[in-house]
């Protein structure tokens, strides 16, 4: 049994080591290396405008980015793409700042050939599209580089 007695110390130290560790940075909300916890407000604040913009379905495969003034980022779990929104207005924007369609958002963002869903909470015409609709989409009209 007093072989088990060293390793089974250092177990249990570095263990109470981590756990304070752990306590110690959920008290002051930053996590090793950088990461952060945030508040409930915080993360209602980050994906309030993903979740109205979105359906269910193509919300979940976003994850929240970053945040510059009202303009939330989520990058797409696949494709590792960015959309930009608006949190107040719903209002897309790509990579330049200038402002594009839902449609064109999720056709940057989102695997190829995959079929945009409307969501019940944003009206059809809620957001202005880039391109006019008689214009047809080519590599100039599009609002994100390939």
């Amino acid at each position: 049994m007093a072989i088990f007695t060293a390793p089974y110390t250092l177990i249990v130290y570095v263990t109470v080591q981590l756990l304070l560790g752990l306590l110690a940075a959920l008290s002051t909300g930053v996590l090793a290396y950088g990461e952060r916890v945030y508040t409930w407000a915080e993360h209602e604040r980050h994906y309030a405008p993903l979740n109205k913009a979105l359906s269910p379905a193509e919300a979940a495969q976003f994850g929240w980015k970053a945040e510059t003034g009202t303009i939330q980022t989520y990058q797409h779990a696949e494709t590792n793409r960015n959309i930009h929104i608006d949190g107040p207005t719903g209002q897309f924007y790509n990579q330049a700042r200038n402002p594009i369609s839902r449609e064109a958002a999720l056709d940057h963002s989102m695997p190829a050939n995959y079929a945009h869903t409307q969501p019940a909470s944003v009206p059809q015409n809620s957001v202005q599209p880039s391109v006019s609709q008689s214009q047809p989409a080519t590599d100039q009209n599009r609002a994100y580089s390939l």
